[in-house]
């Protein structure tokens, strides 16, 4: 006569046997996670400073015009330093600003405010180059402008190196169990929109 075992122990046994090895793949589904996490935590670091570093840039570049505006002492300079000044308050107010990715509308929020800054700063940038003929021989301010290119490059590199682990991420998570997921705090990041930068 063949032994039998009960379903319900049959069922126990192999819960006993196979529970260690959920809580394995479970755990090693986290570590991925977080080891992911961290790389994207990184990535954003390097966004956000190159952000930061751009528009540093364009106050020390609003600070050389207004320094070769005043030493012309032209009376049309007046609206050269008024938008220059006005690019230096910009700033100061988009750097108070903390950007969080992962807040949709906020990132979008500071995106648009970066973008119309450029556009602002561009164009005063044309305007005095036009008004102050000092302007384009001063090797400071020819300097910032070649910092300012590099930064806007910089900014596009590493917003696209940003995506691509904020991809990989994302579709880790998605494979993830969402509950388990969110008590252990993991949620979706957000993808810079590549017209940005």
């Amino acid at each position: 006569m063949k032994y039998k075992l009960p379903l319900a122990l049959a069922f126990a046994m192999l819960l006993i046997v196979a529970l260690p090895s959920c809580k394995k793949l479970i755990g090693l589904e986290k570590k991925k996670l977080t080891k992911q996490l961290t790389e994207v935590e990184y990535k954003w670091s390097n966004v956000e400073n190159q952000y930061y570093r751009c528009i540093d840039i364009y106050k020390n570049i609003a600070s050389s015009v207004i320094k070769i505006a005043e030493n012309e002492r032209a009376t049309s300079n007046a609206e050269i330093i008024k938008s220059m000044q006005a690019i230096k308050h910009s700033v100061d107010s988009l750097k108070s600003v903390k950007i969080d990715p992962n807040d949709k509308a906020a990132l979008n929020q500071y995106l648009h405010t970066h973008n119309r800054l450029r556009e602002q700063m561009n164009s005063a940038i044309s305007l005095a180059k036009e008004t102050l003929p000092n302007l384009k021989g001063d090797e400071n301010f020819q300097s910032l402008l070649l910092e300012m290119e590099g930064s806007i490059n910089r900014i596009a590199v590493a917003s696209h190196d940003y995506n691509i682990v904020v991809k990989e991420y994302n579709n880790t998570l998605q494979e993830y169990d969402k509950e388990r997921a969110a008590n252990s705090g993991f949620k979706e990041w957000y993808y810079i929109p590549e017209r940005t930068f």
